[in-house]
């Protein structure tokens, strides 16, 4: 029988976390280890020391193991657990402070790794609001729709296709469940990155093996909860605070898709479809970046080089029609009304749209 661990990771969040923990201790099958990585472990001790239930302390006696990981980059507190993981451990589970599992996961994860050889298995989500309700809306609907309803053998080969039909189909590390073995080769290079975890695991993954993805929503994604969610803003000037953040998470994405890039250069159509998620990145923050101010900003190319990028993969069928007449407007309306007017004009544009 294959042995489990679940990696918890909690930077600065702990108001969801004791829901994600429960989440754990009543599955149907329970995890041979849980890790906490948390930046504030003594905060974490607090809430589990509110655990009076005999049978769920007792497994948190036997198998939990915090770990401090006061880092701002994921990779860093990840890696952390990575390296606390016990030696009889075959399978490692991810989950988000915010998120929570579906009761029977771990034990219907475990059959499938059991019968199948695979290196990673993704499935599908439920979404959950602030306040743990389901919701159904145009978010909820439209990550449904980029996501298989159907199981899926992901390699090499097919990557590029099954990218294109289904973008989100490597979405949330949640959602994630790798073999061991690849987080051990892995390890040192997982503290390289910063926030795009579940697109690293998605990709190292395909290097080493296929990833099966399944359309069982055995994780519940709780939307609106980030830093940087809109929520329900209605005021500009908390919008251009959030803009903000946004812009900021973004250049550390770029940074990350960068490094990502370097690493995959043995799979040709997985560099195909980060050279398009960097080309996003970039033109995304072509103007923004001067609009805004960030501890971290990326390099981005030049107006020249974005533009032969653009048409480059628009006849390569890389990007859509619609997407490249959208990265010519966020490049060429500079040229017109400079780079603040510009901006401003795309900032009140975004501002309108999330109040219908």
């Amino acid at each position: 029988m294959m042995k489990s661990a679940v990696i918890v990771t909690v930077y600065k969040r702990y108001n969801y976390i004791k829901q994600a923990l429960d989440s754990i201790l009543t599955q149907t099958e329970l995890p041979d280890q849980i890790i906490i990585a948390a930046d504030n472990p003594n905060n974490m001790q607090n809430i589990i020391n509110t655990i009076k239930d005999d049978h769920r302390s007792a497994i948190i006696k036997d198998r939990l193991t915090i770990v401090k990981a006061d880092y701002i980059k994921l990779g860093n507190s990840i890696s952390e657990a990575i390296d606390r993981i016990n030696d009889n451990i075959d399978i490692v589970f991810f989950l988000d402070d915010d998120d929570i599992f579906e009761r029977n996961k771990i034990e219907h994860i475990k059959k499938i790794f059991e019968k199948n050889d695979v290196v990673l298995i993704h499935n599908r989500q439920k979404y959950i609001d602030v306040n743990s309700k389901e919701i159904t809306n145009s978010v909820s609907m439209s990550y449904e729709l980029a996501q298989p309803n159907e199981e899926i053998i992901i390699n090499k080969n097919n990557v590029l296709y099954l990218n294109n039909r289904y973008p989100l189909i490597g979405f949330n590390h949640s959602s994630m469940t790798i073999k061991r073995r690849v987080l051990d080769k892995y390890i040192d290079l997982i503290s390289d990155f910063e926030l795009a975890l579940d697109t690293v695991f998605y990709f190292i993954s395909i290097l080493e093996g296929n990833v099966l993805h399944i359309p069982n929503k055995l994780t519940y994604y709780r939307m609106g909860s980030g830093v940087s969610s809109y929520g329900n803003i209605t005021d500009y000037n908390k919008f251009l605070e959030n803009e903000q953040k946004i812009i900021c998470t973004q250049n550390r994405f770029l940074k990350d898709f960068r490094r990502l890039y370097e690493v995959i250069y043995k799979c040709e159509n997985c560099k195909k479809i980060i050279e398009v998620e960097i080309l996003r990145k970039e033109t995304c923050l072509y103007l923004l970046n001067n609009y805004f101010n960030c501890d971290y900003k990326a390099s981005t190319s030049s107006y020249t080089s974005l533009l032969f990028k653009c048409i480059k993969y628009l006849f390569n069928n890389e990007i859509s029609l619609s997407e490249f007449i959208t990265h010519m407007a966020k490049l060429n309306l500079p040229l017109i009304y400079g780079k603040k007017k510009s901006s401003e004009l795309i900032l009140k544009r975004r501002f309108k749209r999330i109040l219908k």
